[in-house]
């Protein structure tokens, strides 16, 4: 029986380095990704920096692999990145799968709620609200210039590849089982650039937008995207809802 091959770690240092200064990304836009799209858009991003090659993965996903470690923790650290009406999402690298991609088109922003009664106006409430969208990272009221002077506001990983959602009803259960009226809380999404006003997805606008849908008339428009609100009120937040 032949010996078996041997190597050291000067044969895998480039496949180390390589991977080291990879990130698994996934491009959401309205057309199917394709790896040159998402090099063109990576050679916009830094495009006075290195050069980033882009490489398929697998899983409709790419690999970027930078030039060196400032590109790369600028690319991690600011991600995502949107450019084009398109969203560019990264992770440290790991092998491509399925639930990965599922997981990229998870994407964190800041969604107000508006209109809760005085009465349920708590942070507990809010984020039990909140986690209707999506995993809740934090939760905080925070000081605005409008009535009535503070609003909820949680930091929430949205699946942004889903249709959003611009209300969400709730009422109280009652300590005897029943349940009390319901009331409507309004939703408006900070820092969003580009929003199908028909689908309700991000990344598109109306009048390109690549499903086949009739647009419902039901409140859903420019009043999602929320303004950045003030300070924090301490004494009504939390963090790692």
């Amino acid at each position: 029986m032949a010996s078996p091959v041997e190597f050291t770690d000067e044969v895998l240092e480039a496949g180390l380095n390589k991977a080291r200064l990879s990130l698994v990304g996934r491009l959401l836009c309205s057309s199917h990704p394709s790896r040159i799209r998402a090099q063109h858009m990576a050679n916009n991003i830094w495009a006075k920096r290195a050069a980033v090659t882009v490489l398929d993965a697998g899983f409709r996903l790419f690999q970027f692999v930078f030039a060196n470690q400032v590109d790369y923790n600028e690319a991690l650290g600011k991600a995502p990145w949107f450019i084009q009406s398109k969203i560019l999402t990264f992770k440290r690298w790991e092998t491509p799968s399925e639930e990965l991609f599922q997981e990229l088109a998870r994407v964190p922003y800041s969604v107000q709620l508006w209109n809760l009664p005085e009465e349920y106006r708590t942070v507990a409430l809010g984020a039990l609200l909140a986690a209707r969208l999506g995993t809740v990272e934090d939760a905080a009221m925070y000081a605005v210039w409008e009535s009535p002077g503070c609003v909820f506001r949680a930091r929430v990983k949205i699946d942004v590849s889903a249709p959003l959602e611009h209300r969400l009803e709730a009422r109280k259960r009652n300590p005897d089982g029943s349940a009390g009226p319901s009331f409507w809380v309004s939703l408006r999404y900070e820092g969003v650039k580009t929003v199908c006003y028909r689908c309700r997805r991000i990344g598109h606008n109306q009048h390109n937008c690549p499903f086949e849908l009739i647009a419902r008339d039901d409140g859903f428009g420019p009043e999602i995207i929320g303004n950045k609100t003030g300070p924090k009120i301490n004494e009504f937040s939390y963090a790692s809802v």
